[in-house]
């Protein structure tokens, strides 16, 4: 049986985050945390080691994907995926360094969504098997 996916759920509308957590919780196999400011979000990374960051670019004081390159600078082998009701900032485009799997422009469709968090999980679960091995 594969392990579940670690997600954090970061996004200052605390109605998409519980919705979207119990979303997953239902149709992916993961363990779904969530918080609504850059600081609880600061203080689980430091503490937890989340397979996928799924997280708006604009929380709190942190705008533009500022959270995302803090959040980096900590764990650069994070995978994020971005949620926004904007256009993804060019500077962010150009980071190739950051491990963004996924962008999603608000609202967004959420069987497009399922299918990328499910092709990240694959390939994870492919890693994992050659580790094993």
């Amino acid at each position: 049986m594969k392990k579940p996916m670690n997600i954090l759920i970061i996004d200052d509308e605390k109605f998409l985050i519980e919705n979207l957590s119990r979303y997953l919780k239902d149709r992916v196999s993961s363990q779904v945390k969530y918080v609504n400011s850059a600081c609880e979000a600061m203080e689980l990374v430091h503490k937890e080691k989340f397979d996928l960051i799924i997280c708006d670019l604009n929380i709190s004081d942190q705008m533009d994907g500022e959270l995302v390159r803090k959040i980096y600078k900590k764990v650069p082998s994070q995978k994020f995926i971005i949620i926004s009701a904007q256009e993804i900032p060019d500077h962010l485009k150009s980071e190739s360094d950051l491990k963004i799997s996924a962008y999603f422009e608000k609202p967004f469709n959420i069987s497009d969504f399922e299918n990328a968090i499910k092709q990240i999980e694959t390939v994870m679960s492919v890693k994992n098997v050659a580790v094993e091995h």
